[in-house]
């Protein structure tokens, strides 16, 4: 039979092609006859007989191994050919054999299985195409159906064996028969039409003939010329198709996706039926069944032979009969013989009715099962395998790729929906003792902070995904999405305390905010008008979706499979994201036009008949963007009308979005259903609310563009107001102590109804509201503004600037909150709790990083610029936090410092110097202020939450500072000064029109002109000589270095940075009834107002005035405190004056924070001249880090050599000399210009009726 099919195919090449598929009948029929050995007592494995569940693992492992391969190996067939695809296939089938020969427990089979489903992928997809692309087309039906067969006997034959041989020795024997499959396949030639896809025509025939029992060097006769040619013409139009990025695009052209549908139907069908559920568990089946005509062993041999028999069957008949009639009468015959076994089944097991009276009876399982296994085998097993593939060559009618690749797209929002309902269902799980935590059983306020640490995440993906999209586009950045996904699920996988729950959490948020601001982006540049809504809802019902599959999931299965089968989704989205484009609008927005044409004709399934149409669209959204570029984003944007309502609408349905409570409600269902007294139980509770979610998700897609967003938003938002309240009241009444247990459904059903009608609108409109409410012009701005909430005005890039200023006053206040867990018992440091010595060294090694910080980053900001020197320096606060979480040693802590302190001194070079070069001269004053004041809220940020959380949880929160600045400041240019430095002319213009406030293009008015062209002429006359000894030795020079020098000694050696840094220290030996922490919060505090007024009075008093009062005032209550320091060492009864410390050091941080912290960096900069400033700088801010090292690391001795009052009576003193200092040389530097000369210089003050410096800078 087998010969008369393959006419033209020889023996040994049908043996050969066909040995996978009788391989894959073996892997088949394992389970069979082998669970039951397992399951026995006389259990091979030395762990003893397996359970349920594992038997359930077992069976399904190889299904799950398959998952993904089939794309995987479809990618290799097409890019490697079908030939070495196939030979791929052996490899995992080899080793899955071989691991199973020598299995010394149940791991060992999950192993094996899995290996053997990754063959088993290549098997249903690669083999099939392999065989119809070589077979003649008169008998591809047979051919195909041979891999049926083959199978089929391999599944009989499993059965013999398992019967008779050990089945390790089976095992063996089999993978000796899979080394010989990949041997022998090595001889066999490529198909030809793969071939011709390539263009190797040569091989291609030489293949053609070899398949049709020709030498190479024969003539083909004229009917297989015919043939050839045919599958030539064929093979071209795949190759056209068939490159790695076109074959998704080959799959959603038009007429494609409606097949590709039916296929999928078609192809999955068999799975659905049962068939394999049949096969897998024959044996027991037969043993549930009672057969009592035919062992167990003998009805599974007959089970197995007719599948053979009907194999044949349909290989010799198919392509006579038709795939159709085949298909139809197997299903329709199938579906009677499992409705009689079943009903027999049913009769048996729950029914009082005795059988056994009835001798025939008997035979019905048996008939019933041996005649469903035949007509099953005839068509709906082998059929689908070459009929699906055939439909997809049918030309249909296509519908839209928007719908497709919304679809793919979507995957990672279905992944990100698990990531949000992950904690919900596990909860109970975490805090019970069963929890495989380290650090124990989780707390109340663990949960809480896993669950709202995901947020934050979202505030850092939000803002850096939105510049990666901005710079690369949109699908780089959902290749990126990727990363912190994953490694969310690889963190809650290997996890093994709370605080790796913790960087989960964040990482999920990360890509929870970033798929928040490009899916629905992504989704409205590719989609139509008319399906905008439809396809935009997809992001939602993607969440809900996922968040439905962790309810399901975390209640069925446990902590540690939950991830491993999660990750098909990130998989499935990896893999289609290489066959998408990028959205027409984000290339033509970065000038690649070609590619944005084939973007759109792809997004629009563009058949020759639309051309014109998708050209006419192309063009015109070419000259809209092209227009939008024209004029860059200013402050002006947002302060038209239709900006500002957009954008107050925006944060609004944002905050309806959050503050509606269905985020809260969805991350912690399980535990209000406990407390709520509901009878159902709390996870299956959790899954109806998910499947509801879903459905109201699934409805507000097919309404939104019927009935319009207003309407379902105004439903959403009364009904889900209704039904919360109604919930409200049952809660309340149940806390209450009122007997309410016949109201027991009103939780389930008020909640339900709450999250359906939510889904509606509150949940799913939001997002695409906001993208359609914008103006174009600030549309991408918005999507990340309205994100992180940020108030833009024209002090908007100080604040930006300034955020690692706030993270350096975090790190510098770190030490004070945290000295006394470091010294006690419970310090976590392998070396122990710290001493007196090691607090010091903690402390100074801040400074030692400083010195060389200030050097290192002033090169750099020479060399490449400010604005580079600025980027890199968040990276060593980056380190230093990491270095604090991991921390196991008091080194680690000295390392971490030093990192710190490299930071700190960039910051004090660079910011005020960026700062100062920015700015226009009667704001410079205040804005140079801002880096203190931030400085100050850093110092009272930590106090405050150092005060309040963990020493592990700290650096987790404050590492988002660094972070968000990275991103933050690659929005802003270099400053003008920088650019001019370095001959960029162009540039610098475009550089101080932003920093005015102008746009990239508009006109700017005749005082900027003047400015910059003021500008320019000075530094191009200077040109940037190389700075000599001799500069520093003019008079102007000498006197502004000496001036700056006496200002950072006099920032150091009044004490504030000792004082700040050993704050809680000095109010635990102060008595004070205040706790330390507490009273360090009120310093800060006092510290961050004492900043602030200084930037509102820096122009208006001067720099003189403040810091004459500043050094007074400082150094008064210096005194006031030493003093009584000394006098409570004489008295130990001053209780009643226990007050004295908290207010004078309050106030001595006062007067120093609107004058001796915060001014000397502003007029160190104003004082400097011109040509020395960077160096000059430099200098100063080396020599304010040294002096930080001196103070900080003397202080603890010199408290025990002199006594705390010793030291606040030297810090008075030094004040005081400040002071002096001030009034008799420190000049006024209000108003002075930049760009002055040496010989301007030398007249310090300006004139009291110059009103402008540049006027002034013009007369000279």
């Amino acid at each position: 039979i087998l010969l008369s099919i393959f006419s033209y195919v020889s023996r040994e090449n049908i043996f050969i092609v066909n040995l996978t598929a009788f391989i894959f009948g073996i892997v088949i029929g394992f389970t069979g006859p082998n669970l039951e050995l397992f399951k026995s007592d006389n259990s091979p494995l030395p762990s003893g007989k397996i359970t349920i569940e594992e038997e359930s693992w077992i069976s399904s492992l190889a299904a799950f191994g398959a998952i993904g391969f089939t794309l995987f190996y479809g990618f290799i067939s097409e890019k490697c050919g079908r030939k070495i695809a196939i030979l791929l296939i052996g490899i995992p089938q080899t080793t899955s054999w071989i691991i199973m020969a020598f299995a010394s427990s149940v791991n060992h089979i999950y192993i094996s299985r899995l290996l053997s489903g990754v063959a088993g992928a290549g098997w249903f997809f690669v083999v099939p195409v392999y065989i119809a692309e070589i077979a003649d087309k008169t008998i591809r039906g047979g051919l195909c159906a041979s891999f049926s067969v083959i199978c089929n006997t391999g599944i009989f034959l499993e059965f013999i064996l398992a019967e008779y041989m050990d089945f390790r020795d089976a095992a063996i024997l089999i993978g000796i028969v899979s080394l010989v499959f990949v041997i022998g396949f090595t001889f066999m030639p490529e198909s030809p039409q793969y071939l011709i896809s390539r263009k190797r025509y040569d091989e291609a025939e030489i293949s053609f003939k070899f398949f049709r029992g020709l030498q190479a060097n024969e003539q083909l006769p004229q009917h297989l010329q015919e043939d050839f040619d045919s599958i030539k013409e064929i093979g071209k139009d795949d190759g056209e198709e068939k490159q790695i990025r076109d074959l998704f695009k080959h799959i959603v052209k038009p007429g494609v996706m409606k097949t590709v549908f039916l296929a999928c139907v078609v192809c999955n069908f068999p799975l659905l039926s049962g068939c394999f559920v049949l096969i897998t568990y024959n044996q027991g089946i037969f043993k549930a069944a009672d057969v009592g005509v035919l062992s167990v062993f003998w009805s599974s041999l007959a089970f197995a032979f007719i599948q053979i028999v009907a194999s044949v069957f349909t290989a010799k008949f198919v392509d006579r009969v038709g795939r159709r009639k085949i298909l139809i009468s197997s299903s329709l015959s199938s579906a009677f013989c499992l409705a009689v076994f079943a009903t027999y089944m049913y009769i048996k097991t729950e029914t009082n009715v005795d059988l056994t009276s009835l001798s025939w009876v008997k035979w019905i399982p048996v008939i019933s099962l041996l005649v469903e296994v035949f007509v099953s085998s005839i068509g709906i097993i082998p059929v689908p395998n070459f009929y699906g593939p055939e439909i997809l060559d049918q030309k249909r009618t296509s519908r839209r790729n928007q719908y497709i690749c919304a679809f793919f797209v979507n995957t990672i929002a279905v992944s990100h929906g698990c990531v949000v309902g992950w904690l919900s269902p596990f909860i109970p799980y975490l805090q019970s003792s069963q929890s495989h935590l380290t650090t124990g059983p989780v707390t109340s306020n663990d949960v809480s902070w896993i669950g709202s640490l995901m947020p934050l995440g979202g505030f850092i993906g939000t803002t850096v995904f939105g510049t990666i999209t901005e710079r690369l586009g949109k699908r780089i950045s959902l290749f990126m999405l990727l990363v912190p996904h994953l490694s969310f699920w690889c963190l809650i996988y290997f996890s093994t305390n709370v605080s790796h729950l913790y960087i989960a959490r964040i990482l999920g948020g990360i890509t929870g905010g970033g798929s928040m601001r490009i899916l629905p982006l992504y989704i409205t540049e590719i989609s139509e008008n008319k399906i905008r809504g439809t396809l935009g809802s997809f992001y939602v019902l993607s969440l809900s979706l996922g968040t439905f599959l962790m309810f399901v999931m975390g209640t069925y299965f446990n902590f540690f499979i939950v991830p491993l089968i999660i990750l098909i989704f990130p998989s499935i989205f990896f893999i289609s994201l290489f066959f998408l484009h990028d959205t027409p609008t984000s290339l033509i927005s970065r000038k690649k036009f070609d590619e944005a044409f084939i973007a759109l004709k792809f997004y629009r399934t563009c058949g020759k008949e639309k051309q014109e149409n998708v050209h006419e669209e192309f063009e015109l959204l070419r000259k809209a963007l092209q227009k939008e570029d024209d004029k860059k984003w200013t402050v002006e944007d947002f302060a038209s009308k239709s900006a500002q309502k957009s954008f107050l609408l925006g944060l609004f349905l944002i905050f309806l979005n959050q503050f509606s409570g269905t985020f809260a409600i969805m991350t912690y269902t399980a535990e209000i259903f406990r407390a709520s007294g509901s009878s159902l139980k709390p996870n299956e509770s959790s899954m109806i609310i998910g499947f509801i979610q879903l459905v109201g998700v699934y409805v507000s897609t097919i309404c939104v563009d019927r009935f319009g967003r207003k309407i379902l938003m105004s439903i959403s938002c009364f009904g889900t107001s209704i039904f919360l309240f109604i919930l409200g009241s049952y809660s309340y009444l149940n806390a209450s102590g009122f007997d309410i247990s016949n109201l027991s459904w009103i939780p389930i059903l008020s909640l339900s109804l709450v999250i359906f009608l939510a889904s509606l609108g509150v949940i799913s409109l939001p997002f695409i509201m906001i993208t359609e409410l914008m103006p174009s012009n600030v549309k991408r701005f918005i999507h990340v503004t309205i994100a992180i909430a940020i108030f833009l005005s024209r002090s908007f890039i100080f604040m930006v600037v300034n955020i690692i200023t706030l993270s350096h006053g975090c790190i510098v206040g770190w030490l004070s909150p945290f000295i006394p867990y470091l010294r006690s018992s419970e310090s976590h440091l392998t070396s122990g709790s710290v001493n007196s010595n090691d607090i010091s060294w903690i402390g100074s090694s801040l400074s030692i990083g400083g010195l060389v910080g200030t050097i290192v980053f002033g090169r750099i900001a020479q060399k490449f610029g400010t604005k580079k020197a600025l980027i890199l320096l968040a990276f060593p606060h980056i380190i230093f936090w990491l270095l604090v979480f991991f921390s196991t040693n008091v080194y680690h802590l000295y390392l971490a410092r030093g990192f710190a302190g490299l930071s700190g001194g960039g910051i004090i070079r660079n910011i005020s110097l960026y700062v100062t070069e920015i700015s226009e001269n009667k704001i410079r004053g205040k804005l140079g202020s801002y880096m203190v004041l931030w400085f100050s809220a850093g110092i009272l940020l930590i106090f405050v939450i150092g005060t309040h959380l963990s020493f592990f949880v700290v650096p987790l929160v404050l590492v988002l500072l660094p972070i968000s600045y990275f991103f933050g400041i690659l929005y802003f240019p270099d400053t003008p000064t920088s650019l001019i430095t370095f001959k960029k002319s162009e540039e610098a213009w475009n550089s101080l029109l932003f920093f005015r406030t102008y746009g990239k293009h508009s006109t700017a008015t005749a005082s900027v002109v003047e400015e910059f062209n003021l500008l320019k002429t000075t530094l191009e006359k200077k040109d940037y000589e190389k700075v000599e000894l001799d500069d520093f030795m003019t008079k102007p020079a000498k006197k502004a270095l000496v001036i700056a020098m006496f200002l950072m000694f006099l920032n150091q050696f009044s004490g504030t940075f000792a004082v700040m840094t050993y704050t809680a220290d000095i109010f635990k030996h102060s008595g004070s009834d205040i706790s330390a922490n507490n009273s360090s919060t009120v310093v800060a505090v006092l510290q961050l107002i004492g900043v602030y007024l200084s930037t509102i009075f820096v122009e208006r008093c001067g720099r003189k005035i403040l810091m004459t009062i500043s050094c007074t005032g400082a150094s008064l209550f210096l005194l006031i405190l030493g003093t009584y320091f000394y006098i409570k060492t004489s008295f130990d009864e001053m209780n009643q004056y226990s007050w004295i410390p908290v207010v004078s050091l309050s106030l001595y941080i006062f007067h120093a924070s609107f004058g001796i912290i915060s001014l000397p960096f502003v007029i160190t900069t104003e004082l400097l001249p011109n040509k020395v400033r960077k160096a000059a700088c430099t200098i100063c801010m080396s020599a304010i880090t040294v002096l930080a090292f001196i103070v900080l690391k003397i202080y603890p001795p010199s408290v025990k050599l002199i006594g705390i009052y010793g030291c606040m009576w030297f810090f008075s003193a030094i004040c005081l000399l400040g002071a002096i200092v001030t009034i008799i040389f420190i000049p006024e530097t209000k108003g002075i210009s930049l760009i002055t000369s040496d010989e301007e210089s030398q007249k310090m003050l300006p004139k009291p009726k110059e009103k402008n410096a540049v006027v002034k800078a013009q007369q000279l």
